[in-house]
């Protein structure tokens, strides 16, 4: 099951960043990361199976991130980089809000909603509290590394995949860790941590194809949008 949501979420994600970047472009990209910060935050608490293997299951939903700032890159500039790390991590601070009003709100025992929010928190507090600060700092890593791979070899493919190679390795086995320090042992930690660094490659090669169509996607000039309007 948990392998289905995987090809779901890569579906959905791809399909929904393409219709967000033509329909509104680099604004487009901003309400995507919004949809994108929130569910991989949400995701990143959850270990699940995808075939016979143990996984964090953000790995679909994150590596979408990524994707979207490198078309900032192709196709933006550093003000606009900017202000999508900014947003992304004002959204990383709402959510930890959310938790911690969760944790100090005593909920009545009907509210079990709350009470299973206040418990999420108490048992990943430490994930919860190191999410944004790893999404921050993993994605101006991979932002760099982007940047000078492109300088020596100009390839959506090669510069994409050598940044999550390099990041996604560090940032999988830190979340790894910091997930389930409390939980497994070493072994386990670092099995778990792999494969989801697995995982994220895979996502990555995966959402290549509309990261390439984003790219090459034109708007019509302005007389051509009158003349199928009228039509």
């Amino acid at each position: 099951m948990d392998g289905l949501i995987f090809i779901l979420l890569l579906l959905i994600f791809s399909g929904l960043l393409y219709f967000f970047y033509r329909s509104y472009e680099k604004e487009g990209i901003s309400v995507f990361l919004v949809i994108a910060v929130v569910l991989s935050f949400v995701l990143s608490l959850k270990i699940g199976k995808i075939t016979s293997f143990d996984t964090i299951l953000y790995a679909p939903v994150y590596m979408a991130i990524f994707i979207a700032f490198y078309v900032l890159l192709e196709k933006g500039n550093s003000k606009d980089i900017k202000k999508c790390l900014y947003l992304s991590g004002f959204v990383c601070l709402v959510m930890i809000f959310m938790f911690i009003f969760s944790y100090l709100y005593l909920p009545i025992i009907s509210n079990g909603i709350a009470i299973n929010i206040k418990k999420l928190f108490v048992n990943n507090w430490v994930n919860i509290l190191a999410f944004p600060i790893l999404l921050v700092i993993n994605v101006l890593a991979s932002i760099y590394l982007y940047k000078y791979t492109k300088k020596y070899y100009d390839h959506i493919f090669v510069n994409s995949c050598f940044a999550a190679i390099v990041v996604q390795l560090i940032d999988s086995l830190v979340l790894g860790f910091l997930s389930l320090y409390n939980i497994l042992d070493i072994t386990n930690i670092f099995r778990i941590s792999l494969m989801t660094y697995s995982f994220k490659l895979m996502a990555n090669i995966l959402y290549i194809p509309v990261f390439y169509y984003v790219l090459k996607y034109r708007r019509p000039k302005q007389w051509m949008k009158f003349y199928y309007l009228e039509r």
